[in-house]
C-alpha cells in the first residue's frame, strides 16, 4: 500500500466500511470525534505567539491547532480538494473550541469533549459490529483514525458525483483485494 497514494489507502478504509447505514455513522461522528481531540489538545497551550487577542493567542497557540497542521498537509498531499474541506473543517473546530475555552465554564466544555468522544465511538463500533459484522480498521491498524477525515470527506464526494475516476480505482482496487483473498 502506497503511504502517498490516496487510491491505496481508501480501499484498505473502505473495505471496512462497505455498509451504507455505517458509511452514514462515520459521515456523522468522525467530526465529532475529530472536534473532540481539538478541544482536549487546545487545553494544551504553546504559546508561539503573543498578540492582544486572546482568542488569537489561544486559536494558534494551542496543541489541537499545532498537531492538525501536519495532518492536513498529509490530507492535502493525497488529496487537494479533500484537503481543502478538511482544512476549513479544522480551522472551524479550533475556532470553536477556542470559543468554548474562552466563553463557557470547563465542566460545560470536558461534558462536550466527553460526550462527542463517547458518542463518537460508541455509535461508530455500533456501525461496526451490527451493519458491517467485523470489527474496525483501527484494530488492523491505529493509523486509519488518523485518515477516517479525509476518508469520510471522499466519501461525500462520491456521493455527491465527484472524483468518479478516485470511485473507480477504489473500486477497482477492492475488487483485485477481494480475487485475491478468495484464492
Amino acid at each position: 500500500m502506497a503511504v502517498l497514494s490516496v487510491a491505496d489507502q481508501f480501499v484498505n478504509y473502505y473495505e471496512y466500511h462497505q455498509n451504507k447505514h455505517n458509511q452514514l455513522i462515520h459521515f456523522i461522528f468522525v467530526p465529532v470525534i475529530l472536534l473532540s481531540f481539538i478541544m482536549l489538545l487546545g487545553l494544551v497551550h504553546v504559546p508561539i505567539i503573543s498578540t492582544p487577542s486572546e482568542f488569537l493567542n489561544l486559536f494558534v497557540g494551542n496543541a489541537g491547532f499545532i498537531a492538525a497542521v501536519p495532518l492536513v498537509a498529509y490530507y492535502f498531499v493525497l488529496d487537494r480538494e479533500a484537503g481543502a474541506v478538511i482544512l476549513a473543517e479544522i480551522v472551524g473546530f479550533v475556532a470553536l473550541s477556542t470559543y468554548l475555552q474562552l466563553y463557557e465554564s470547563r465542566s460545560t466544555f470536558y461534558f462536550i469533549a466527553f460526550l462527542s468522544q463517547v458518542c463518537g465511538w460508541g455509535f461508530q463500533f455500533f456501525g461496526h459490529g451490527f451493519f458491517e459484522g467485523r470489527r474496525p480498521a483501527l484494530f488492523d491498524n491505529i493509523l486509519q483514525t488518523l485518515i477516517a477525515p479525509l476518508f469520510v470527506v471522499i466519501e461525500a464526494f462520491f456521493f455527491l458525483g465527484l472524483k468518479s475516476d478516485l470511485k473507480k480505482q477504489v473500486e477497482d482496487g477492492l475488487s483485485t483485494r477481494n480475487a485475491r483473498k478468495q484464492k
